[in-house]
């Protein structure tokens, strides 16, 4: 189920971007690669649901609303129909499946944004699976939440020394921000000096950010609740190096790999190393953090594999374990528990495939190094379990 809602969200970051450039760019950018729909060619379907308005103290219905059924799929995409909705915001299509390898999804555009479902997977969509709710918008900026921040540093190579920064914002308030005078709606200072700046995995995609005076902008519409971003850069081998906080950030946690690393500031305290993906991180973590301060990273120290795609793997393989963790705990906060060697490396391995859900990433490069890491992990989690049932029986 994890796995599934994190497909989910990838598929709805690309089709939003998709959907919220102009025609004529959406044209020349391309469409998502379609994951397909369960169910047989030709065989009917329906979706039913409503246009809501989110802005209003309570939901209340659209009426007389454009509302589009879109068909994706790897050789074709585009519009399949559209209706407008009924008095009471409902509107309904009755459409034939294309095949399994195609996607749909319904949008509507409202004060300029898109917002579409979550894709269709089932023969018969209804409520609230099928709702689409809409907001109006604002160019005010105002200050997105930043409930968490996730920085893992990798140990030198060439230089540098990679950062995966991951990123939980939020916007909290009733409308969809969209860029004003400035051109973008979210702006996070990057070190002075970071090469290389870029974004990979999230809930945005790469389109969706801008890299300049040294800092990654969001060029896309943000509506109201939270996104993960993730983005990477690298920062000089030399001395120490400052990160900004500019927002008031409500969880702080640092990964660098090596035993001789140095990390101060931001209310920073050490915690025990963890393990991820077979390498040993020194863990530093800040609860609440305020705006306006920093925090330094000192020399790692040790060796390990500081490419991109391994590190952005331990980063967000972190993250997936902390969703989990926050997900099972009784009370708000995530909870520490004792956990025996097979449970830990089983956990890891779902992380590892929650990372990893999306089919474009089992290819190339990546592909490989989760085939590989998979691969091990289980091997260890053989080992691991055949000890502990040695032990229960004695």
């Amino acid at each position: 189920m994890l796995a599934f809602l994190v497909l989910v969200v990838q598929i709805f970051a690309l089709l939003l971007w998709t959907l919220l450039q102009p025609r004529d760019l959406r044209a020349q950018s391309g469409l998502p690669p379609a994951t397909g729909t369960p169910g047989v060619a030709g065989e009917m379907r329906t979706v039913t649901g409503r246009v809501l308005s989110g802005s209003s103290e309570a939901p209340l219905p659209i009426a007389n609303h454009i509302v589009v059924l879109h068909r994706i799929s790897a050789d074709s995409s585009g519009p399949v129909d559209s209706v407008n909705t009924s008095t009471n915001g409902t509107y309904r299509f009755r459409y034939k499946l294309d095949g399994p390898r195609s996607m749909y999804i319904v949008s509507s555009r409202y004060a300029g944004v898109a917002y579409f479902t979550t894709p269709l997977r089932d023969a018969a969509v209804t409520s609230p699976d099928a709702d689409i709710t809409v907001y109006d918008t604002t160019s005010a900026i105002f200050p997105l939440s930043v409930r968490a921040r996730h920085v893992v540093v990798a140990p030198a190579e060439a230089g540098v020394r990679r950062v995966v920064d991951v990123l939980e914002i939020a916007n909290d308030s009733n409308r969809t921000l969209v860029a004003g005078a400035s051109g973008a709606t979210w702006r996070l200072a990057l070190p002075r000096d970071a090469r290389d700046p870029g974004s990979s995995g999230g809930d945005l995609p790469p389109e969706a950010f801008r890299f300049a005076g040294g800092a990654a902008e969001l060029v896309v519409p943000i509506q109201p609740g939270s996104r993960q971003v993730v983005l990477t850069y690298a920062i000089p081998d030399r001395g120490s190096t400052s990160i900004p906080i500019v927002d008031a950030t409500g969880t702080l946690e640092v990964l660098v790999e090596g035993p001789a690393a140095r990390v101060n500031g931001a209310g920073l305290a050490a915690e025990e190393p963890v393990t991820l993906e077979g390498r040993t991180f020194q863990r530093f973590t800040a609860s609440p953090v305020s705006a306006g301060t920093a925090f330094t990273v000192g020399a790692a120290g040790g060796a390990g594999n500081a490419r991109r795609v391994a590190l952005l793997a331990i980063a967000l393989v972190a993250v997936a374990l902390g969703i989990v963790i926050a997900r099972r705990a009784p009370a708000p906060g995530p909870t520490v528990i004792a956990r025996s060697p097979a449970e830990s490396l089983a956990r890891e391995i779902a992380a590892l495939d929650h990372v990893y859900a999306e089919p474009a990433r089992h290819e190339g490069s990546a592909g490989d190094y989760y085939r590989q890491r998979r691969a091990s992990l289980f091997e260890r989690l053989v080992e691991a379990q055949a000890v502990e049932d040695r032990g229960s029986t004695t």
